[in-house]
């Protein structure tokens, strides 16, 4: 048995996903209603602060970003899936592997302007805080990464799936409890 082996991979993989995507967003928010706090407290009573607004809508973007992959995970997001729920089996698997694909090439495709942008931003420093621009908008890059190996192993999932002619997974709950990403 190998020191890294396939479940603990899983597990080690899971525990990264969930501090990313769940732990990391919930952080963030804590932070976000704390600066939020001191802003509304210096604005009446002391002189009021610049940098607060900055990292506002900066906490709100990551928050956004990497609170979206674990909705994702858990099918929280909307779905329209009635012509798709309405065919059969067989039907649904190709319109799964179909949907995936496109959404992994449209991921793909945006990794490298995504890099270029973040390379761009980066000689930039923010006005207010001290930091550089490419901090600001690196979360984009997590996301699409994430968004990429999440639809890449569907869309094999889901090949693999049609080739021994199991039908496919609607719940949920199923995906999650097989340890789906």
């Amino acid at each position: 048995m190998t020191f890294l082996s396939l479940p603990r991979a899983r597990s080690a993989g899971r525990l990264l996903l969930d501090i990313v995507e769940y732990h990391l967003p919930a952080a963030m928010m804590i932070t976000l209603v704390a600066v939020f706090l001191l802003q509304i407290t210096f604005r009446y009573f002391f002189t009021p602060l610049i940098w607060p607004d900055e990292l506002l809508g900066f906490l709100f973007l990551w928050i956004v970003l990497f609170a979206v992959g674990y909705a994702e995970r858990n099918h929280g997001l909307i779905r329209f899936s009635v012509l798709r729920d309405a065919s059969p089996p067989r039907v649904r698997r190709l319109m799964d592997i179909v949907g995936h694909a496109i959404l992994l090439g449209a991921f793909v495709a945006l990794i490298v302007p995504t890099l270029n942008y973040l390379v761009f931003v980066d000689r930039r420093m923010n006005p207010v805080l001290p930091m550089r621009m490419s901090w600001a908008y690196a979360p984009f890059m997590v996301f699409l990464l994430s968004l990429v190996v999440r639809f890449g192993w569907r869309l094999r999932d889901d090949i693999v799936g049609l080739i021994r002619g199991t039908p496919p997974t609607d719940d949920a709950a199923d995906r999650f409890a097989e340890g789906d990403l």
